[in-house]
Parts: structure tokens; sequence; C-alpha cells
């Protein structure tokens, strides 16, 4: 799994999804703010969720989160899901 460090320097390089620009797959994360900071989760692997009291923080952990999830599933030997949503903005009159 990836320490904080390279995650946070990934980060840095422009998106979140950096992270997995390394071979890897990549998968929407959905960022909410909170309460107590912000919340994030990825359509994609429902029931992961993080949490965090920054952005940055709420970034860090879902990433690792994730990370630990498919580590284990290539381990047991199952497939690690398709990447299948994408976002979009619109346009809307006010």
């Amino acid at each position: 799994m990836m320490d904080e460090h390279r995650i946070r320097f990934l980060m840095q390089r422009g998106s979140i999804g950096a992270f997995w620009d390394l071979g890897m797959k990549k998968d929407l994360i959905v960022i909410e703010p909170t309460e107590t900071g912000y919340s994030a989760h990825s359509p994609d692997l429902a029931g992961y969720i993080s949490t965090g009291a920054s952005r940055d923080q709420v970034e860090v952990n879902i990433c690792e989160a994730i990370a630990f999830h498919l580590d284990g599933l290539r381990e047991e030997g199952q497939p690690v899901p398709e990447p299948h949503t994408y976002s979009a903005y619109v346009e809307l009159p006010v």
C-alpha cells in the first residue's frame, strides 16, 4: 500500500486521480462537506466511505481505504470491480 507522503505527492500533481495513474484504474471519488469536515465515497465501490477533518485528509483516507480493499481482493483472487461511473457538470438557467 502507498504511504501517506506518496499519496500527498500525487495529489499535488493536480488531482487525487493521479493515485490511479500508476498502472491502476481511475475511480470516481465523491467528496462532500459535512458538519464536522468532509466525507468521501466511490460509487464504483459500494460500502466504502471515509471521513476527514479537511479535504486533504479525506482524500488521503479514502485512497488508503480503497487501496486496502483492492489489495484484499487481489490477495483473495477476486476480481477488482471495473469503474463504470463518471461525473459531468450541466449548465442550468438561473
